[in-house]
């Protein structure tokens, strides 16, 4: 719609359509004013309002009875369309998500994606099988890619208090160290974890970490942090990674070690793999909280809420 179609549709009051359409149904100015509750004078001068609009007569009296010009039958085979569309318009939106076709955009950290985000596909190709979902990589500072609409949701491991955003708090979780089902620090005969192992014990051994894009200017910090970026930690720390394929692949076929989501084996492939030989014991305080972060934007929108609340539901 260009410039010049606005300036014509401004000149229009809706509520005269609405009184058209009752005159031309009514052909009688007192009986249309009964039904939209004005007095004869009110009507009178919408009538020559939509005279003046028109320019045309729209409504004439021949033998005591009032006739519809062609301009008013033309108009009165356009109006009910019209009307309904504007009705439609107006209306709340309807979701379903059966036939919703829409694509979203989801930023999730990648130690997060077989814990979140492929439970929620798998529920996604069942109840919205026509819904399109793009992973972006995590990222430090997500929120101009949301305010660019870029992305629709991000799961993000930090707060903020823009009033642009609305953040909500998702889980608290701790860390836990991997190794590979045949790692010598599980027992040889059960694959299970040796007693008491210490991290201590674990560093004796090099480390494969996920790659999340930290750098000095993220506003994440807690004790798990604190451990990621010990000297000692770092010294072992051999290889990093945006890809957990690859790096449950490298704990099954080497002795290297990962710091991961303790919640990473929800997922029950994942098991098959790898397995935890030491878990951070933190007070809740400490432990890492997760967000999910949408803009204002969508706020209202059905289909995005709906989405909003499956993507809450995988860490329940």
């Amino acid at each position: 719609m260009d410039n010049s179609t606005e300036k014509q549709l401004n000149r229009i009051d809706l509520n005269l359509l609405i009184a058209l359409s009752v005159l031309l149904k009514e052909k009688n100015v007192s009986k249309a004013a009964e039904v939209l509750f004005l007095t004869q004078s009110a009507m009178s001068k919408t009538l020559k309002r939509l005279r003046d609009l028109f320019n045309d007569e729209l409504l004439f009296r021949s033998a005591n009875k009032m006739h519809i010009t062609i301009k008013g039958e033309q108009l009165q085979k356009q109006l009910p369309t019209l009307l309904a569309s504007l009705n439609s318009f107006m209306q709340e939106d309807k979701f379903d998500p059966i036939t919703c076709d829409m694509s979203f955009s989801v930023s999730v950290p990648a130690a997060m994606n077989h814990s979140v985000l492929l439970p929620l596909l798998q529920i996604l190709a069942e109840q919205a099988p026509k819904i399109r979902i793009t992973e972006h990589p995590a990222l430090v500072d997500p929120y101009n890619m949301l305010e660019n609409n870029d992305i629709d949701f991000a799961i993000h491991f930090a707060d903020n208090n823009d009033a642009n955003f609305t953040v909500t708090p998702c889980e608290k979780f701790s860390l836990a160290i991997f190794s590979g089902k045949h790692h010598p620090l599980l027992c040889e005969s059960k694959g299970e974890v040796k007693k008491n192992i210490s991290y201590e014990d674990c560093l004796q051994y090099n480390f494969i970490a996920m790659n999340h894009g930290d750098n000095t200017q993220t506003k994440i910090t807690s004790t798990i942090h604190a451990i990621l970026n010990e000297p000692k930690y770092i010294e072992k720390l051999v290889f990093k990674s945006n890809q957990l394929l690859l790096i449950t692949e490298l704990l099954a076929t080497t002795d290297s070690l990962y710091i991961g989501p303790e919640h990473l084996l929800r997922v029950s492939n994942l098991s098959n793999t790898i397995a935890p030989v030491h878990t951070f014991d933190l007070a809740d305080d400490n432990k890492v909280p997760t967000y999910l972060i949408e803009h204002k934007r969508v706020t209202n929108s059905l289909a995005h809420q709906w989405l909003k609340q499956k993507i809450l539901e995988q860490f329940n």
